[in-house]
């Protein structure tokens, strides 16, 4: 009866996947909540595997993750690895089906949900008869330009086990959403194949890989394809004793596309042997050919040589000696290349390591260049570290010898207080940089930390640069927290704004929580200062199951001399036992000379089906308006059909 169960269940699954072909959304943790303090809590449930689970937010405050397994807390680094940036979680071992596991964090005002980011295959399982599987697999890929747009594919996998081998295959389908009708695709530019076996004969192991992916395919960089590409691959090693042997062969061919003609062949071919346990000889050959077989002369060869020594002297030093020569082949000229290099890394002295590299690199084009690296740790007790680093870099084709130098102090002389200091400088002889930089990190209580910084930045053709850091995060009662940092930037030969940031939360009862959040010239993941000011209130109502949510955000872009608002409410009713009724409404303004808003109204109602399922439809209507004027032919009515399935 239980099997019977299950195979429905499985059934259902796969229908409900199929009527939700077009518009299919994985689910990324399966519930999540927030309590009065911001404090989120992801309910997640292991799939067999060590991850990576995704997060219901990404940027992420990194010092409050706290991760608990079926009622047991774990420790970073040693059971789990949190990446803060992509808000994913990964386990050191294997999370057993059905484990429940919670992660509790803070966001940071640059969270954003990952729901709207993340593009994760859903793969429901079928059928699994003894040595023979069939699977149903499904993608919603979002738009990177347009929120609520995307692609949608679907695809049917099998696989076939037997003593010392297994055969697997996967075709896929993906449907454009596109409202452009001529420039809908052809079935085979928007599909996917791959195929893959692998064969064990004693000490002899085969491993080929078949795959082609169509020009305009949606799902290609989640399923491990290039659109518009064909590849063949074939690998093989053998053992015997204490030599390895091993080949390889790819191909790939870019069948349509922009790049179509463009190809790439690689041989390989490994051998090593190790004596002793201590001692490895390493030798490998290659060659490679690439080009566009549309074009003539426009073949580039390049055939690779390898020879590499490593050894091991006791147990804490180790040496390596390699000698590789390269050689390449194109239209116009040829190339030969001798790289020679030698390093050493150990810490035979307690609380000490050393690591130096040597690198000669005689080029027959370029020249010889000479590069000296090296890095040293010590840490002469528990609580101070102290790292150093010196590279310098010789050319034949220049007379300036590059260089960087780096040190850095970190020191925490008690529990709650952390002090650290750094010094870099690179450059070329005469033309350098120089950074330099002190921070200290204190947790006066429980309920509080605060963290000071100082830098400066000088270079030769900017001047210098000086920034200071100043942050704080508080929560002095349950019902309330905030956060505040400052950096203050000042140059020397130009203007050089100030990031200030500012977010407070306040539960005063358990049914309403109020937020307020402002930016001023925040920066981004790349460090580039971004000049406005953005203003951002919101507020939640929790009544029993009822919720109603309401945000403002205003938005200063004034070097662009630019305006914008959005203003947002939204309200969540039960409705048939375990569904929700939802409703919305958004307006966002933009006043740059004329004001164009674009209102959306949204209903939608959202269903659980038991525990593993849960169907959500949608509908949306957005306007536009000019000067507060309708513009009827831009008005746009969508539907949205979202299917989350728990594994």
């Amino acid at each position: 009866m239980t099997r019977k169960i299950i195979f429905f269940k499985r059934i259902a699954a796969a229908m409900m996947a199929a009527l939700a072909l077009c518009y299919i959304t994985p689910s990324i943790a399966d519930s999540t909540s927030t309590d009065a303090l911001g404090v989120v809590t992801d309910v997640i449930v292991g799939h067999g595997n060590k991850g990576p689970y995704f997060l219901s937010w990404n940027q992420i405050d990194s010092n409050t993750v706290s991760v608990v397994l079926n009622g047991r807390t774990l420790r970073s680094t040693t059971d789990y690895n949190v990446d803060t940036t992509n808000g994913m979680i990964s386990f050191n071992a294997n999370v057993l089906s059905d484990a429940i596991v919670r992660v509790s964090y803070k966001k940071t005002s640059s969270s954003k949900s990952t729901s709207s980011t993340t593009n994760t295959p859903v793969s429901i399982n079928l059928m699994q008869n003894g040595s023979s599987g069939l699977n149903l697999t499904s993608l919603y890929v979002k738009s990177a330009t347009d929120s609520e747009a995307g692609d949608a594919v679907m695809g049917v996998g099998g696989n076939k086990s037997w003593s010392g081998g297994k055969l697997e295959s996967t075709f896929l389908m993906s449907q454009k959403t596109n409202d452009d009708e001529s420039d809908s695709a052809d079935n085979l530019d928007t599909s996917a194949f791959k195929l893959s076996n692998t064969t064990n004969l004693g000490g002899l192991k085969l491993t080929g890989t078949y795959s082609k992916a169509g020009k305009d395919f949606a799902g290609a960089k989640q399923y491990g394809l290039t659109t518009g590409q064909q590849t063949m691959n074939l690998s093989g090693t053998y053992g015997l004793g204490k030599l390895q042997t091993g080949f390889k062969f790819q191909n790939a061919d870019q069948t349509s596309g922009t790049n179509e003609g463009y190809y790439s062949r690689v041989n390989e071919q490994t051998m090593t042997y190790a004596p002793t346990g201590a001692t490895k000889v390493s030798m490998a050959h290659s060659t490679t050919e690439k080009g566009n077989s549309l074009a003539d002369d426009s073949e580039t060869a390049i055939e690779t040589s390898k020879v590499q020594l490593d050894q091991k002297i006791g147990s804490k030093t180790s040496t390596s000696l390699s000698v590789v020569n390269t050689n390449t082949t194109d239209d116009d000229s040829t190339n030969q290349v001798q790289t020679r290099q030698a390093s050493l890394t150990t810490s035979a002295i307690q609380g000490m390591s050393v690591q130096g590299t040597v690198t000669q690199k005689d080029s027959l084009a370029d020249g010889s260049q000479q590069k000296v690296s090296t890095a040293v740790t010590i840490s002469p007790m528990s609580q101070v570290t102290v790292k150093a680093a010196y590279t310098e870099t010789n050319s034949d084709d220049s007379d300036e010898n590059e260089f960087k130098k780096d040190v850095s102090l970190s020191v925490t002389p008690v529990k709650n207080a952390k002090l650290t200091a750094n010094f870099s400088q690179s450059g070329a002889d005469d033309t350098d940089a120089m950074t330099k930089g002190a921070a200290l990190e204190m947790s006066p209580s429980k309920k509080m930390k605060l963290s000071a910084g100082y830098k400066q930045v000088t270079d030769s053709s900017n001047g210098i640069m000086t920034i200071r850091d100043y942050a704080a995060t508080t929560s002095p009662w349950t019902f309330l927290s905030m956060t505040g940092s400052l950096r203050d930037r000042c140059m020397e030969q130009d203007f050089a704004p100030d990031t200030r940031k500012l977010n407070l939360s306040l539960a005063p009862f358990k049914f309403i929580k109020l937020t307020g959040d402002y930016q001023e010239n925040p920066e981004n993941t790349s460090g580039t200062v971004q000049e406005y000011k953005a203003t951002t209130m919101g507020m939640k109502f929790t009544f029993g199951s009822i919720g109603l949510t309401t945000n403002y955000t205003s938005k200063d872009e004034y070097s662009e001399n630019a305006l914008s608002d959005e203003r947002e409410v939204k309200l969540e009713v039960p409705a048939f036992g375990h569904g929700k009724m939802k409703t919305g409404y958004k307006m966002a303004r933009s006043l740059d000379g004329s004001e164009v808003s674009k209102n959306t109204y949204s209903l939608g109602y959202e269903h659980s089906i038991g525990s593993d399922f849960n169907l959500s439809l949608t509908g949306y209507y957005l306007r536009y308006m000019q000067d507060q004027v309708l513009i009827p032919e831009e008005s746009e009515y969508k539907t949205e059909l979202n299917l989350g399935i728990k594994f």
